[in-house]
């Protein structure tokens, strides 16, 4: 073997690599994160995380008619002049936590509605908001307020029909963004929260993987979520009455229509 032969043989790395050859490789590896990062931003749009949403980092003041039943709920009125077509109240879920329903201890409030101040963090998605509640008042009674406009009567919804759905019973913390994800991962999560006086929700996945979702409600318009909680991340189909009331999409229906399906 001459010379110049046993200059190019090596072993291990005792010789450096070129210029080009490190640079190659440093663009290779340049590229290779990136695409992982990209992948790592991108994931939960396509995972089970759920649809995108927002939580907001700063508290927001709102007014509305807060509605003391089980499972509270508070009514926005709209702002400006509203259409005959478009309800005049935007509902709300208040919630103290991700996992527990609004604590009722709202000082000078009255029996069934109050109107009242609210303070708290917005978690929303485009078909749900909650307000995770820092501070809440009555300000003024709301027997002496006339510039509100009607509460539409639940009685008063528009009803679609008897249908028969597919899909999963969520809360609506854990759908909005507050504790995203959906199946059994999320079972003990939900089971919680539906305990703990969050609405529950119909979570029904579209063909075209978008989705819709319809609060639960009992027979007659009570909450039914801790007569249901045992279904939670599970596939289940789901007989009731369609209906709109509101801004919101509503299934009624009682426990004994609920049934688990074998396939996703």
């Amino acid at each position: 073997m001459n010379n110049q032969h046993q200059s190019e043989f090596f072993v291990g790395s005792e010789r450096e690599l070129s210029f080009r050859v490190r640079r190659f490789l440093y663009n290779r590896l340049a590229f290779i994160f990136a695409v992982a990062f990209l992948l790592a931003a991108l994931l939960p749009a396509f995972s089970d995380k759920g649809i995108p949403s927002f939580r907001g980092r700063n508290t927001i003041c709102v007014e509305g008619i807060l509605l003391r039943g089980a499972e509270p709920i508070l009514l926005v009125p709209r702002k400006g002049i509203i259409p005959p077509e478009i309800p005049p109240y935007s509902i709300i879920f208040p919630v103290t936590s991700c996992r527990e329903g609004l604590r009722l201890d709202v000082p000078n409030s009255e029996a069934n509605m109050s109107y009242v101040r609210v303070t708290g963090y917005p978690v929303f998605n485009r078909m749900h908001a909650l307000l995770n509640v820092t501070d809440m008042e009555t300000v003024p009674p709301l027997s002496v307020r006339t510039d509100l406009p009607e509460v539409p009567a639940f009685e008063d919804r528009y009803v679609y029909g008897t249908v028969s759905l597919d899909g999963e019973i969520v809360s609506a913390s854990c759908f909005a963004g507050m504790n995203p994800g959906f199946g059994k991962a999320q079972r003990a999560s939900t089971i919680r929260s539906l305990a703990s006086r969050i609405p529950p929700l119909l979570l029904i996945r579209a063909n075209n993987g978008d989705f819709i979702s319809l609060w639960i409600v009992g027979e007659e318009g009570t909450p039914i979520g801790t007569e249901i909680s045992e279904w939670a991340g599970r596939p289940v189909t789901i007989k009731g009455e369609a209906s709109m009331w509101m801004d919101k999409l509503i299934l009624r229906t009682r426990k004994e229509w609920i049934n688990e399906r074998n396939e996703p």
